[in-house]
């Protein structure tokens, strides 16, 4: 998880795993330089093309052994043991990398089985798979919604996403908060994509919008499962407080974001 992002409704265990399968949610951002920059340093550090961009949606959750495998696959690649060595021959000077995309690009053509893909092509599968080879076709049942309970505040920054996903998480266990009441009778299509529009092709018709409400509603009932059997703390905003308190007591200070109080009307 960078450290730029944000967590806008309580990750539970079903958002992780389900039926052994660890979930995998990306989204199709190729005319984006910077992502075409990841996907050529993946290419050349696997031979392999990104199926998906995996940089937008956190906290991203990954198998260990898939790491020491994709970092064994690239020194096998490069014919070395040292991984710096390895690095300096697959970093292409100037140009970004993405080190989970790299991961998730292995684990999509070489650990597939292992993960539950969600990936959000924006309409455009037929030419992302034009890019992907024989045997590693983006299919029907990859492209399925799922909830993303956090996202990358570096392209997206929705305040209200994550007010509304702690009114909401306190609001399925029977506690109304104040400041929460113009929450309480959205829709939550917004808070599915956390910041990001629902045109991109997840939620992006009115069809695909009632089953984003359906996932939301399971989301919830997940939420409040975990909370009244403690597996899942309820967001404390207090330890926001502590935070603030502390940060003023050393005389810093983060003028872009508001204060706990402004946020939330009272800590």
């Amino acid at each position: 998880m960078d450290t730029d992002s944000a967590i806008g409704t309580p990750v539970t265990s079903y958002d992780i795993l389900k039926d052994g399968k660890i979930k995998a949610i990306g989204q199709d951002r190729f005319p984006l330089s910077w992502v075409r920059d990841w996907d050529a340093c993946t290419q050349k550090a696997l031979g392999l093309t990104m199926p998906s961009d995996f940089m937008l949606f956190f906290p991203v959750f990954l198998w260990r052994s898939t790491v020491t495998n994709c970092r064994n696959f690239i020194l096998k690649r490069f014919k070395t043991n040292n991984f710096e060595d390895a690095f300096s021959q697959f970093y292409i000077r100037g140009k970004l990398m993405s080190p989970i995309d790299v991961i998730m690009t292995y684990a999509w053509y070489l650990e597939h089985d292992k993960y539950e893909w969600h990936l959000d092509v924006n309409n455009d599968k037929d030419e992302i798979n034009d890019r992907l080879p024989t045997g590693h076709k983006i299919k029907e049942e990859d492209t399925t919604a799922e909830v993303a309970t956090g996202y990358h505040t570096g392209y997206y920054f929705d305040v209200d996403s994550i007010k509304r996903g702690y009114c909401l998480s306190h609001y399925v266990t029977g506690k109304k908060l104040p400041g929460c009441e113009p929450f309480y009778a959205t829709s939550g299509v917004s808070l599915y994509n956390l910041g990001v529009t629902t045109t991109n092709g997840f939620c992006d018709t009115p069809k695909k919008q009632q089953y984003c409400k359906l996932l939301l509603a399971r989301h919830y009932r997940y939420v409040k499962e975990e909370f009244m059997t403690a597996r899942t703390n309820p967001i404390d905003v207090t330890l926001m407080q502590k935070v603030e308190n502390f940060a003023k007591d050393a005389k810093f200070s983060c003028a872009r974001y508001r204060t706990c109080v402004q946020y939330f009307g009272k800590c």
